[in-house]
């Protein structure tokens, strides 16, 4: 018996050992992480919505994927919702999470690992996702391949164990995705509209989906003329008037799904009313912000200043909105968020820049990709003319969404975080599992090949447990990604955990302390004299209140810096902060993101 007819004879054990793989390094590595930066903010707009139905912290971020990952804390009895506090009057999402996790009697511990389940779930339907659409492509082998890509993907694995909308967001593009190919494979009214369907449900995971806009009408017109039998409305004589016609009713019955299930999801809020209307009825929204945001509306328009107003005006107060309110004004808020970080100083291999680079993501592909998928990824365009497959048509439903979002997102003005690009990863796999189909002469050479580069690629991961987040791969190396790029790619706060344990294991009883993040170090029982840090921590106000001047002087004894505070001190506003340890060499390091220095002397 051959090895593939082995593979093919135990395919569903392989096909369980391969999730529970990505199950078990997603579950243990999460006992290490502590509450990053942005969970404690998703979770709480998500129950928040699911008890009350109040979408005031529906900002940024879609609501979708939040409520799925509070779903499961609607079965624990007394969690606490501190309504009463002026955070909640205020809109202030930050300090109200505060209050939940921290001074409402709430288990955090809890409320993460249950939340965090939902994330599990999520990702293990979206290997299985992988698994079937490459089977169907290429074959079992090919499948089976897909799915080991899947499960062993350092950048799956890392945002996995996470409460945020990366992996929901992902899956339910990537399927939206594989239903337009499966109405091109079979043309029928029920797939077009599932597609569409499916498609609505990502516009909802997060807003980046609009992204993959262009890819689909595309896939559509792809669809139409290449599939077979066609999916005909009309029967006009003229070929050119019906080809058009149908064309069209397609994309506007795809669209209109994806429209439906939008506005189903927010219940119809807002939609069909003017942006006025429905910003005078929202009593969560700071009227000072409709202002500002008109006025930014209006510098976009070519005319004079005085006209360019009247017409947003215009537009605002007569013009009905075809989509919920709070979805589009949390598009708004997010599209003023993108603009704001545009305009910061970012840190970049160890430069600072008055602007994220635009090959920040192409760069960031190489260096946080691991190699063997990117020597998978150079076979197969290498072999590709060689590798038995059904045709070029199939591979646009992967190649397509790959270069249009990479292009778009490249072409945008802020880098926030390379777990922004995990989208492509579903695609990639999918797209290089036809490699072991490889019709060459030296085929013995290129299996052996395959199977050395997998054996890489598996140990990766293992040998990366449980620092997933913080991963670069050998062009970099782990231990100096902080001198590439910071937040998010290497800091998100998720090491407060590992300092505590650290802490009790060097009998260390108190120390000086710079977070970045937002979870408080009490909660861990960490005794800690503060010190300034950048973002939300500081709003804590424990001796240098928000509106203040950092007072970053030096320090003696034991200090923890978080590498986001120490790289960027252009964040502060004394931004000579931490000056003082710049040239000093740490200690130890916990985790990847935590520096230790011993402070000795003070010049």
């Amino acid at each position: 018996m051959s090895l593939s007819e082995i593979i093919k004879k135990n395919e569903k054990l392989i096909v369980f050992i391969m999730l529970l793989a990505l199950t078990l390094q997603s579950v243990f590595s999460s006992f290490y992480i502590s509450p990053t930066a942005d969970e404690l903010k998703h979770i709480t707009r998500g129950y928040i919505y699911l008890k009350t139905g109040d979408q005031r912290f529906n900002n940024v971020h879609p609501l979708f994927i939040n409520s799925l990952n509070a779903m499961p804390l609607l079965f624990v009895s007394g969690i606490n919702l501190p309504l009463d506090h002026a955070s909640w009057r205020e809109n202030n999402v930050i300090d109200f999470s505060w209050q939940f996790f921290f001074h409402s009697g709430n288990d955090l511990e809890k409320i993460f690992s249950l939340s965090r389940i939902v994330t599990f779930i999520l990702s293990i339907v979206l290997g299985i996702l992988v698994y079937l659409w490459a089977r169907k492509l290429y074959g079992v082998v090919s499948g089976l391949f897909a799915l080991l890509l899947y499960s062993f993907s350092i950048n799956i694995i890392a945002y996995s164990t996470l409460v945020t909308n990366d992996v929901g967001a992902t899956l339910f593009i990537f399927f939206s995705f594989f239903m337009v190919w499966v109405f091109y494979k079979k043309p029928s009214l029920k797939n077009l509209l599932l597609s569409g369907f499916v498609f609505g449900l990502a516009l909802m995971s997060k807003y980046y989906a609009l992204h993959f806009v262009p890819a689909m009408v595309i896939l559509l017109c792809i669809a139409y003329f290449k599939g077979r039998p066609k999916l005909s409305f009309f029967d006009f004589k003229n070929e050119r008037k019906k080809t058009f016609a149908n064309v069209v009713l397609i994309l506007v019955l795809f669209f209109f799904a994806s429209w439906a299930t939008l506005n189903l999801g927010y219940k119809f809020e807002g939609t069909f009313r003017s942006i006025e209307y429905n910003i005078a009825n929202d009593p969560g929204l700071d009227k000072n912000l409709y202002s500002n945001m008109v006025g930014k509306a209006a510098s976009l328009i070519p005319l004079k200043r005085e006209r360019s107003v009247k017409a947003v005006e215009f537009f605002t107060s007569n013009v009905p909105t075809m989509v919920p309110y709070h979805y589009l004004k949390g598009m708004l808020f997010s599209a003023d968020v993108t603009l704001e970080r545009s305009s910061k100083q970012f840190y970049f291999f160890e430069k600072v820049f008055d602007n994220p680079p635009k090959y920040y993501y192409i760069v960031m592909f190489f260096l946080k990709t691991q190699i063997p998928l990117l020597i998978f990824l150079f076979l197969t365009l290498l072999f590709y003319k060689k590798i038995a497959k059904n045709g070029i048509i199939d591979d646009c439903f992967l190649i397509i969404p790959i270069a249009i979002f990479a292009l778009l997102f490249s072409l945008s003005p802020v880098a926030n975080g390379f777990r922004h690009f995990l989208p492509i990863f579903p695609f990639l796999f999918v797209f290089v599992s036809k490699l072991p189909n490889a019709a060459i002469k030296n085929k013995k050479r290129l299996n052996y090949a395959i199977l050395a580069l997998i054996i890489w690629y598996a140990l990766a991961s293992l040998i990366t447990f449980p620092f997933y987040l913080p991963y670069y791969n050998e062009f970099v190396g782990m231990n100096n990604g902080y001198k590439v790029s910071i937040n998010v790619d290497v800091d998100w706060g998720q090491d407060l955990k590992l300092l505590k344990n650290y802490m009790d294991k060097n009998k260390i009883n108190k120390i000086s302390f710079s977070y970045f993040g937002q979870v408080y170090p009490e909660y861990y029982n960490i005794s800690y004299n503060y010190l300034p840090s950048i973002g939300t921590f500081r709003y804590k106000g424990i001796d240098s209140p928000l509106n203040d001047i950092e007072d970053c002087r030096p320090v003696k004894g034991l200090v923890a810096i978080s590498v986001a505070d120490l790289k960027q001190p252009f964040l502060f506003k004394n931004q000579s902060c931490f000056e003082w340890l710049q040239n000093l060499t740490p200690i130890d390091r916990v985790g990847y993101s935590i520096y230790i220095y011993n402070i000795t002397k003070i010049k």
